[in-house]
């Protein structure tokens, strides 16, 4: 091969190696940034959560609060029906609390799994690169040998 086409083949693999790098450079920085911003919901996710259960259980003790004092201004005695109906009321909110951490939980813990992917990815995508380049050049190299 002529010393002439030999300097313009290997420019020119080097110039698609270069793209090649660039290309998974820019794709392994949105897969960590894509990872950062889940990480980022997730962790929203919970601290919201932590928020409302706060708001629902302030607002329950309030309402059995108001319950229990309905009672006893009307003269009911805090026993019998009375006292089931403030056993159930205190249930259904210990309910809805762990139901909302639960819900909380499960989508965050799903953010982050997703984050765990995109970071994987983004290690995968540099790799792959590299490994793309090596048989570029491997094959240039190859070709030139001819």
């Amino acid at each position: 091969m002529a010393t002439g086409t030999a300097v313009v083949a290997i420019a020119g693999t080097a110039m698609q190696m270069y793209g090649e790098a660039q290309s998974a450079k820019a794709q392994a920085a949105a897969a960590r940034a894509a990872a950062d911003a889940k990480r980022e919901q997730g962790l929203d996710i919970l601290k919201r959560s932590r928020y409302n259960i706060d708001v629902t259980q302030r607002e329950g003790d309030t309402f059995m609060s108001e319950q229990i004092g309905s009672y006893i201004s009307g003269g009911v005695e805090i026993e019998g029906s009375a006292l089931l109906a403030l056993e159930d009321t205190a249930h259904k909110l210990s309910e809805n609390i762990v139901n909302q951490g639960r819900e909380a939980d499960a989508k965050a813990q799903a953010l982050f799994i997703g984050a765990d992917i995109d970071t994987q990815l983004s290690g995968d995508i540099t790799q792959a690169s590299k490994f793309k380049n090596l048989a570029t050049a491997t094959l240039t190299v190859a070709a030139l040998g001819r």
